[in-house]
This record gives structure tokens, C-alpha cells and sequence, in this order.
């Protein structure tokens, strides 16, 4: 009778420890392979029934605390005979299974000995520091301590860490209810039978949690008597299974909550992947002591009675906490949506001059009250039907009414028994803005999408005909007074910089078929949250439309992994899922552009000061974190052509020039590239971006592959280069980015005995890297970021990046106005053109306040909270904490520039 199997334990060799610690764990033989997935109703019955045997507790109970508590008393009896067992008997046992078995790692003979320590961006800590005694009187946080020849682990908190393996920079250590550190010794940790060396650390390149969680998916997916998927490195099945993995991860590790219908949320924003959770858990193994089988029956029981054919199961594993999800993949049905209306209302009313005939009692006129409530986003106020609006949606809300910092003047006319014309002046009601707020949140503590929402007023009438609507101004910037200019930038009026004549000149050279591209990537959002883009008559249109119609030929869009904290609120600048950025991509394949997607690989922004692991692959081994670079990698360019929207390049990794996927040096807090690219991180890195360009080539044959550095400098990007060609990366294209405001001081050196003067963001400099590139490395140049300023002045009442005019090098000069943004650009694609190159992206032309005018700061910012339109949100992934501004860059880089750059 067939056994059922591992399934990626199939086509390589691994570790046989492994191997044979798997099958001691889930009491099953792997002789031969056959699939968990399979139907034939023997093999599910001979696979349940040899699981059954290794479970010594009574039925699992349908809590999550009942099934660590039953585990925990299984714990008790559990044999501790494979206790003694040593590293080399369970090697032996697994020897004639090893050859045939799958593995998510590369053949052992090809990776070293530390290819499964969990990723870092330090060496692994060293057993002398492990075994060190502290002697100072200081609080202990994230270090080993020994006293009396016991030695235990303080957390970042400065407590004892207990119950649980748990990793520190690199090695897998195991704590038990004492907080004693087990060293020299060999122990059954949920199961697994672990090695510990004089140190403490897990030896013999045992990966404790990923093995955990092949573990729990595959005992699950055994007891289920149903078609389900379970192999996390499968591709097969629309790589479902992996990001389910991945999900489960999240759960573990506390970043995403236990709630179905969040957890559901997420995987169709990140993953593509519409369905519905069947059962989830999270028991504190560390504790208990529970097994893989444990947890899985666990999670069976709390099954019930739903369907899991065709579902996915998924597990994670983090400092002792176990979790597993059962998740089925299926079209749902959207929940029926309301709209919700603002009911304004008159609580008092007051008078500066005389009486009117028909005066404003409880309720103010139509016109007035409409033009109260313009201000709020149409899409606030729509959502699933009978659900509560949110307090953060109220505040927004709240944001965009009138009548808070200023008074609303009304524009219907009132008049006296004389015909004298009045108009009223109103006030949210409250003494200052934050009684105001409390005030609107109380009106409407409860309302759900549908009902009418309240806001309260006070009324003051007063002589005159108020405020009228102006002409349009369409005087040039370059004509107001610097008051008009204020007043403008203040209050989202006319500024006059889409009047500023320009002048352009062709520029030889210059073919239809280069690249006149722009990032956009934040749109998406900017449209969830109402706005709404003209062309060039003043209708309504999508911004893919103007922008094709200006001679735009390509789009880059980034993405990110999973944008959200554990509540599912983003973290801002566009919050550029997978979800997002399909629907972004198809925009532009509907009206003939390209589509260049720029993987981040991470949950927020990358950069040459940071470059964050995502939240789920932060505790992964490299093997582990490798194959998830590529299984991601392939899912996502599978899913855009699956969408009718497939990728033509692929950029992977945005800015490495220190670093890339968690492993970099922070340019802005004193780390150097060179350092980086010139240690074992540095081909660490390497290895990473070939598995990525690999994975391109496998999912998207047809795109070219950019890899993107920034700050040109020849003798920084021939090292970094040379790395790359060393580990054999398969990339077509050196991607730079070109920003002529900053690095203006930089001294660049010689190329060919010519000296490249100052200023790495020059023409000048630029040709050099392009040449250098193609004569030394045979690889075309892309500008995959480039801008310059339309002008200096706050829109948005956030401040610039760039508040005031750089000191630039000698022989480049551009005036931040339109004009000057028409002069970068066009110098930019001579270098270009002189260079061989293929063209150039515009940065975010487009990311614009969602309420123009820096009085309405607070509008954008909560808007940015609820839609993510800005640089970041207020619950913005701590890797960006360091920002300043929450609306960065908004005032700084307008859209204005692209009608000056088509005719180039």
C-alpha cells in the first residue's frame, strides 16, 4: 500500500536527518512517493490511521486552549527514547530515503556549511559570546548571560526567554521552563529530535521551524480525508500553498490578527487569492510541547463540519508559537455596499446686523449645505452595508468638512424687510477643534454605511453677499506677487504653473520606440481615495489615458509584499499590492503602454538606507528565504499575465547599492557599500538577485531584467558589477537612478584618463557609467529614477524633500519652474541617446494631494491614514518611523512636466 509523502522532499538530496526526523515526528514511512493531495480513498485511510498511532491523546477539542492542553499532557507521556539518539543514527536511518526525496533547498553538495542559518544582516553570533558570563550590573537585553555555569537569554525587554527554540543572528537556540540554554547535548523539542553543540546552537544545519511547519502542513493535509494542497514550494496550483505559508507565518509571528474575514482581506490584496478561511489557530507550543500532529489535529478539529476539498493549508512557527490555517481559494461574493449622505443641521444660530424675513432656524439651505460637505471624498462614504463606520473613517471625515479652523461663509442669500442682502457664516460646532471632533464622533458613535451622518453647525448671520466664486486665474506663476503665490500653495487655488510657457527643442536621436516612462505607482490609491485626473480639455480621465496621449510609452509600477500591520491598515505611499498593482498594470496595457515592475522585496519602501526583510521571511533560514524570493518572484509576474498584463521588465530590488533583502549597510547612518558588496554579505546578496533574475526568467521570459543602483559613480558601480557577474546574475539592463538635486558635491573621479568633475547626478557622469557599463560588462544603461523641481513651495503642508534650491556643479544649472524640468530632461536624454541607452522613468509625477492647499493638511493626513496616499501613514512600517513628513514629496515633483517632456 502506497504511504503518502512530503511531496517536496522529492527530487533532491537533503540532509537525512531531515528526513528521518519528519517521519519519527509523524510516525508515517516514506518509501514511496506518492501525493498528499491524492483521492484514492486507501491511501487517505492508511495515512490517517499511522498518524492516529502516534497521538496518545484523547480527541482534540475545538479551542485552541483545549488543544494545547491536550498536547501538553501528551508531551507527558511521550517516550524520551530518540532523546539519546545522536545526529549520526538518525542519519543513518533516512540514508535510503534521501535520494529520492524533494528538498526546498539545492543539493547539499553545493551549498556550505551554513546554508541553512536563518538570514541576518550580521555573522552569526560566535560560542564564545554565547558562553561568555556577563559580569556587568546592567540590565541584560538581547544577549546570552551565564551565572553558576547556567546560561539563559534576555530579550529585548531584558527578560529570561523560556519554552521555546528561538533564533539570534543566525543560530537556533532552545530555552526551556527555566530559561536554561540546552548545550552539549541531544533533546526531542516538539518532536524533533535536536542536537545542541558547546554553544548551544542547533548543530548539523537542522532548520527547527521550517521543519516544524512542513511538519504541521503535511500531517494536516493527512488527516483530511479531502483533495487539498499542502506543498509550499509547489507551483502548479497558482503558487496558492506558499502564500498560505506565508500567511501562516504572519499569524505566528503576531503580524497579522486571528480574524477571518482579515486574514481573507489580505490574501486577495497581497496574493491575488479571493476566498475564505475554513479554520485557523495559534497554541503556544513552547509550553505544551506539542507536535506537528498535534497542532494539525488541532486544526482539523476546529474544521467542523466545512469542506476543505480543494483548500490549502499553511503553518508557521516563531519563538514558540505554532499557527496553522486552512485556507480555500473561491470566488465570494461582495457584500452589498451603502452610501451614506451628510445631514447637516443648525444647532444655534446668532446675528452680527439686522433681521431677515426668512431666516436659518434648525436646517441650513440645499446649496449651503452641499457646499459644507464638498470637501469629503465621495468614496468615505461608501462600504459594505449594515457595517460600522470605522472611527478613523469618521475623523477623515471630520477632516474634510468646513467650518472647523475657518468659517464656512454661505453662499445663498437672505434680506431684510428692506432688501437687504445677508449671507450666514457657519461654525462646526465646539469651542476648538478637538471639542469639535469629540463632538462629530459622538453624533455619530454606532452609524453604519447607509444612515445618515450628523454634523452640527452654528449659524451667524451676516451683512453682505459672502463669498463669491472667482474666474478662472490663469495668470503664469512667474506673473503673481509672491502674496498671490501663497495664497495660492495655501489654499489649492491656481497656482499658474500650468500657464508657464516653455520652451522645447527635439532632440536628435530621439526614437519613438525609447522609453519615456513614468512611476505611477501610487495612483491606484490616489483613486481609491476620490481623486480624479482631467486631460488636456478639462474632462474627467484616466490618468493612463493623458499620459499615453503625451506621448508616454511605459509605466513603472512597485510592489510590495504585504503592506499592511496586523489590523490591516496600510502603511502607506500607495500601499502597492499585488491586488493594486494588476489593476494598475491593466490600466496601462489598455491604452498601449509597457509595464515595468519593480519588486521591493519588502513590506515598505527600500532604499540605499534600508532594505527590510517582509515580515514573513524575516526568520528564514537562507535556504528557505531563497526559495521564497523565488516562489514569490514567479507568483506574482504569473498572476500579472494571468490578468491580460504581463510584465515587459522586472526590476529586482530597488536601490541595492548597500544591500538588498535584509542584508545592507545604512548609507545614511555611516554604512558604506563598499563594505557590504566586499564581504560574505555582499555575495549573500548576490545569490539572492541571481535567484530572483532566475525566477523572472521562468515566469516572464520576454522581460528584460534591470538591476538598479544610485548615486553614478564609475569605480562604485564597476565594483558592485563585478559582483554581479561573479555569481553569474542573468540581468539585461544596468538600472541608475539620476536625481540632479542631490550628491551635487560628489567628486566623481576619471574615466579614460578624463576627469568627471563634481556632481554625481550630471550628463557628464551619467554618459561615463552608461559607457563603462556597456565597454566593461556588455550591459545597456535604463534611468529608472529621475525628477527635477517644478517649484520650491509647500502644497500640502508637509514640507519638501528639496525646500530650497541645491548648490549645483559647475556647468549645470536648471531653475526650479517648468522650464527647468524641460532642460534636466532633455540634457538627461542626450546622455542617453550619446550612451546607447534605452530611456528613462519619471518618479511619482503624479502623486498629488488628495486636497490641494497646506490648510488642509490635516485632510490629507487622514486620508493617507485610511487610503494610503501619502509617503506614509501613521501606522507606517517601523523601518520608516525616521520620516519626517507623513505626505513627503507631494508639493515637489507635479505631473505638470509630462507635457513638456513628449515632445522630446
Amino acid at each position: 500500500m502506497k504511504k503518502r509523502k512530503i511531496k517536496h522532499f522529492k527530487n533532491k538530496k537533503i540532509v537525512a536527518a531531515n528526513l528521518a526526523l519528519l517521519a519519527t515526528a509523524t510516525g508515517l514511512a516514506y518509501a514511496n512517493p506518492a501525493k498528499a493531495d491524492v483521492t484514492d480513498s486507501q491511501d487517505q485511510q492508511t495515512a490517517n490511521t499511522q498518524v492516529a498511532q502516534t497521538e496518545q491523546t484523547p480527541d482534540v477539542q475545538s479551542t485552541d486552549t483545549q488543544a494545547a492542553q491536550n498536547a501538553a499532557d501528551t508531551a507527558k507521556t511521550a517516550t524520551a527514547a530518540t532523546d539519546s539518539k545522536t545526529s549520526a543514527d538518525t542519519a543513518d536511518a533516512a540514508t535510503t530515503t534521501a535520494d529520492t526525496t524533494k528538498t526546498v533547498t539545492t543539493a547539499a553538495t553545493t551549498k556550505t556549511a551554513a546554508a541553512n542559518t536563518v538570514q541576518t544582516k550580521t555573522s552569526a553570533v560566535t560560542a564564545t559570546k554565547a558562553a561568555a558570563t556577563t559580569t556587568t550590573t546592567a540590565t541584560t537585553k538581547s544577549d546570552f548571560k551565564t551565572t553558576s555555569g547556567k546560561t539563559s537569554y534576555y530579550d529585548a525587554n531584558g527578560q529570561v526567554v523560556k519554552n521555546q527554540v528561538f533564533t539570534v543572528k543566525g543560530k537556533q537556540y532552545y530555552a526551556d521552563a527555566n530559561g536554561q540554554i540546552a548545550k552539549s547535548t541531544t533533546k526531542k523539542v516538539n518532536g524533533i529530535t535536536a542536537t545542541f553543540d558547546n554553544t548551544g546552537a542547533i548543530s548539523n544545519n537542522l532548520d527547527f521551524g521550517q521543519l516544524l511547519r512542513d511538519q504541521i502542513e503535511f500531517s494536516a493535509a493527512s488527516k483530511l480525508k479531502k483533495a487539498v494542497k499542502y506543498d509550499w514550494t509547489e507551483s502548479k496550483n497558482k503558487y496558492q500553498e506558499s502564500a498560505t505559508h506565508e500567511m501562516a507565518q504572519l499569524l505566528a509571528q503576531g503580524d497579522v490578527k486571528n480574524d477571518n474575514d482579515l486574514i481573507a482581506t489580505l490574501m486577495e490584496n497581497n496574493s491575488s487569492m479571493s476566498g475564505k478561511v475554513l479554520a485557523s489557530l495559534t497554541l503556544n507550543v513552547g509550553q505544551s510541547g506539542a507536535t506537528a500532529s498535534q497542532v494539525a489535529a488541532a486544526l482539523v478539529s476546529k474544521l467542523g463540519n466545512a469542506d476543505a476539498t480543494g483548500s490549502v493549508i499553511g503553518a508557521g512557527y516563531y519563538n514558540g508559537i505554532a499557527s496553522a490555517l486552512i485556507y480555500k481559494v473561491e470566488e465570494v461574493k461582495k457584500a452589498a455596499e451603502a452610501v451614506s449622505k451628510i445631514d447637516p443641521s443648525v444647532s444655534a444660530v446668532y446675528s452680527d446686523a439686522g433681521k431677515v424675513t426668512n431666516p436659518v432656524t434648525t436646517k441650513m439651505s440645499d446649496e449651503d449645505a452641499k457646499t459644507l460637505t464638498d470637501g469629503v471624498s465621495s468614496a468615505l462614504l461608501k462600504g459594505k452595508a449594515g457595517t460600522a463606520i470605522s472611527q478613523e473613517v469618521l475623523q477623515t471625515i471630520f477632516a474634510g468638512l468646513a467650518g472647523d479652523q475657518t468659517a464656512f461663509e454661505g453662499s445663498s442669500l437672505y434680506y431684510d424687510a428692506n432688501g437687504k442682502a445677508y449671507h450666514y457664516q457657519y461654525w462646526l460646532s465646539g469651542k476648538d477643534s478637538a471639542e469639535k471632533l469629540a463632538n462629530f464622533l459622538k453624533a455619530n458613535t454606532g452609524v453604519k454605511y447607509g444612515d445618515a451622518l450628523k454634523a452640527v453647525y452654528t449659524a451667524t448671520l451676516i451683512a453682505g453677499t459672502g463669498t463669491n466664486t472667482d474666474a478662472v486665474d490663469e495668470t503664469p506663476t512667474s506673473k503673481k506677487t509672491a502674496d498671490e503665490i501663497t495664497a495660492a500653495y495655501q489654499t489649492g487655488s491656481e497656482t499658474g504653473l500650468k500657464y508657464e510657457s516653455v520652451k522645447v527643442e527635439k532632440i536628435p536621436g530621439m526614437t519613438d520606440d525609447m522609453i519615456r516612462g513614468v512611476d505611477i505607482s501610487t495612483y491606484q490609491a490616489l483613486v481609491n481615495a476620490g481623486v480624479k485626473f482631467y486631460d488636456f480639455n478639462g474632462k474627467e480621465a484616466s490618468l493612463f489615458k493623458v499620459l499615453a496621449d503625451a506621448g508616454v510609452n511605459w509605466v513603472r509600477l512597485r510592489i510590495w509584499n504585504d503592506p499592511y500591520n496586523a489590523d490591516g491598515m496600510g502603511y502607506g505611499g500607495g500601499n502597492t499590492d499585488e491586488a493594486s498593482v494588476i489593476k494598475m498594470a491593466s490600466e496601462a496595457k489598455k491604452y498601449g503602454m509597457k509595464v515595468l515592475l519593480d519588486f521591493h522585496y519588502s513590506d515598505f519602501w527600500v532604499d540605499p538606507a534600508k532594505q527590510i526583510l517582509p515580515k514573513a521571511w524575516k526568520d528564514l533560514s537562507v535556504n528557505a528565504l531563497d526559495e521564497s524570493i523565488k516562489l514569490y518572484t514567479e507568483k506574482v509576474l504569473t498572476d500579472l499575465r494571468n490578468a491580460g498584463a504581463s510584465a515587459d521588465m522586472v526590476q529586482v530590488g530597488n536601490e541595492i547599492t548597500n544591500g538588498a533583502f535584509g542584508l545592507y549597510t545604512d548609507r545614511d547612518h555611516g554604512g558604506n557599500w563598499e563594505t557590504l558588496w566586499k564581504s560574505a554579505d555582499g555575495d549573500q546578496v548576490a545569490e539572492y538577485l541571481a535567484t530572483a533574475a532566475k525566477a523572472v526568467r521562468n515566469a516572464a521570459p520576454q522581460a528584460k531584467i534591470a538591476l538598479q543602483l544610485e548615486t553614478p559613480n564609475i569605480y562604485k558601480y564597476r565594483t558592485i558589477m563585478t559582483v554581479f557577474k561573479k555569481h553569474g546574475i542573468d540581468y539585461d539592463y544596468l538600472g541608475t537612478s539620476y536625481y540632479p538635486f542631490w550628491s551635487t558635491g560628489n567628486d566623481n573621479g576619471t574615466y579614460n584618463g578624463q576627469s568627471l568633475g563634481k556632481g554625481a547626478n550630471t550628463p557628464n557622469n551619467l554618459l561615463a557609467v552608461e559607457k563603462m557599463a556597456k565597454e566593461e560588462f556588455g550591459k545597456t544603461t535604463v534611468i529608472l529614477e529621475t525628477g527635477w523641481l517644478n517649484n520650491l513651495n509647500d502644497s500640502d503642508g508637509t514640507g519638501n524633500s528639496i525646500g530650497q534650491m541645491p548648490t549645483m556643479p559647475d556647468g549645470v544649472s536648471y531653475t526650479a519652474d517648468p522650464q527647468g524640468q524641460v532642460n534636466a530632461m532633455a540634457d538627461m536624454y542626450k546622455a542617453i541617446i550619446a550612451g546607447g541607452s534605452v530611456g528613462a522613468f519619471y518618479w511619482e509625477p503624479a502623486q498629488i494631494a488628495v486636497k490641494a492647499g497646506w490648510n488642509n493638511w490635516n485632510y490629507n493626513k487622514e486620508m493617507s491614514n485610511v487610503y494610503g496616499t501619502g509617503w506614509a501613514a501613521k501606522v507606517r512600517h517601523w523601518l520608516c518611523s525616521r520620516k519626517r513628513n507623513v505626505l513627503r514629496r507631494q508639493g515637489n515633483l507635479g505631473w505638470f512636466n509630462l507635457g513638456q517632456r513628449s515632445p522630446l
